[in-house]
């Protein structure tokens, strides 16, 4: 069999290829392992036998709250106008489908912040003393944990607002965002493009208006954290 023969039946063996790739990805883990994994692979503790993963015994909400990192992974790994832009371009432009974008977009930011204070709070003091004095779960987390979880994002959903304008400027812009003939910031930055040499108030306008209205929910979010910051002793 020739070179050429060779390398053709390579290119259209699916299994070859697929295969190849696990084993290179399996030999570089087996590599650089040493370089990412803390624990010592070597090391014996009898006492830790048949104990489970970290994250499917010891993290928040289990399996669950593994899953729903996962997804946020997903999500952050796509950019936001991307997704916003394939989702407008499979459901169509309008203000239902413009909410959806919103909070596909968004949503992943709220979750890693309550999980993050979840986390956080549930190994406070008061928790543990609350658990000794026989409050339940159910207990525990409305009185304890939800009113510590609502301040941040209330101060995250303000400092946000000013993203999502953003991004709904950016969508409009690229005409996925408010369908016309609703007037929209962004696409009017789009249509004085074409003036802006005759008549660049066109543009100047609904941009200025587009920066200040973000550097105020900006200003509203940071001065919210001011307020609602418990260690803030003003």
């Amino acid at each position: 069999m020739d070179k050429k023969t060779l390398l053709r039946r390579i290119k259209k063996s699916f299994f070859f290829k697929a295969g190849l790739i696990g084993i290179l990805l399996i030999v570089g883990i087996s590599l650089t392992c040493p370089l990412w994994i803390p624990h010592d692979a070597m090391a014996a503790d009898l006492s830790a036998r048949l104990a489970e993963p970290e994250w499917f015994s010891n993290g928040f909400g289990g399996k669950v709250d593994m899953i729903i990192m996962r997804i946020c992974d997903i999500f952050l790994a796509v950019p936001s106008l991307i997704l916003a832009l394939c989702v407008v371009a499979i459901l169509g432009v309008n203000f239902t489908n413009l909410i959806i974008v919103m909070l596909m977009t968004q949503w992943v930011k709220y979750a890693r912040l309550v999980r993050g204070n979840v986390l956080a709070i549930r190994n406070s003091e008061y928790v543990h003393v609350s658990e000794v004095l026989g409050a339940g779960k159910f207990r525990i987390m409305i009185t304890q944990v939800l009113p510590n979880v609502v301040n941040p994002l209330i101060i995250q959903a303000s400092q946000n607002l000013g993203t999502v304008i953003l991004a709904e400027s950016g969508l409009s812009y690229l005409g996925c965002g408010v369908p016309l003939p609703t007037p929209a910031w962004g696409s009017m930055i789009s249509d004085g493009r074409a003036y802006i040499a005759q008549a660049p108030w066109i543009v100047f306008a609904p941009g200025v208006a587009l920066m200040l209205t973000v550097l105020c929910f900006n200003f509203l979010g940071d001065g919210l954290r001011d307020v609602l910051d418990p260690r803030n002793k003003d």
